[in-house]
């Protein structure tokens, strides 16, 4: 019996590897024949496959929530349909579900009533400048330019370091 069981499964390893060495073959012949195609015959059969058709990049609400769905191994031969690497990671889950849009400014942020929370979503809409501070101040004595001239590289380079020397006619 256990003889029996052995061979069976000796049987099924040999159709398995002759499976996987025709189906080696088969693509390496499909490899070489694409090389031997010009470009635009490669692009047309591209075309025909929908290779080159764009995917429509799906519209996210406000402030949704990004879901990465895993640095795993995904075979799509061995997916079925109710398989959880099937599933779209792209949609709204919970608090993303309802549109934020139609709430007052203060409430459009992320766990608003949480103690973690900021109020903030994005810096586009605030304005950063700080006219205080050091670098912005203007003495009036000439500082300001040389301050400038010395951080963006704006002096003569070629007379850097020397002293000027007055030739007279």
């Amino acid at each position: 019996m256990e003889f029996e069981a052995w061979r069976l499964r000796e049987l099924k390893r040999l159709q398995r590897d002759g499976a996987l060495r025709q189906q080696f073959e088969l693509e390496k012949t499909e490899t070489e024949r694409r090389r031997g195609l010009t470009e635009e015959q490669r692009r047309a059969e591209d075309q025909a496959l929908g290779k080159l058709d764009v995917k429509e990049k799906e519209k996210w609400s406000f402030m949704q929530k990004y879901y990465h769905k895993g640095a795993f191994y995904m075979d799509s031969t061995e997916m079925d349909q109710g398989d959880v690497r099937t599933k779209k990671y792209a949609e709204p889950t919970l608090e993303d579900k309802f549109d934020k849009s139609a709430l007052p400014k203060v409430m459009q942020v992320k766990k608003f009533g949480f103690s973690g929370r900021t109020k903030y979503t994005h810096l586009k809409d605030q304005d950063t400048t700080d006219y205080e501070s050091a670098w912005m101040q203007d003495t009036g004595s000439g500082k300001r330019k040389l301050l400038d001239e010395k951080l963006s590289g704006l002096g003569d380079i070629d007379s850097a370091g020397r002293k000027r020397v007055n030739k007279k006619p």
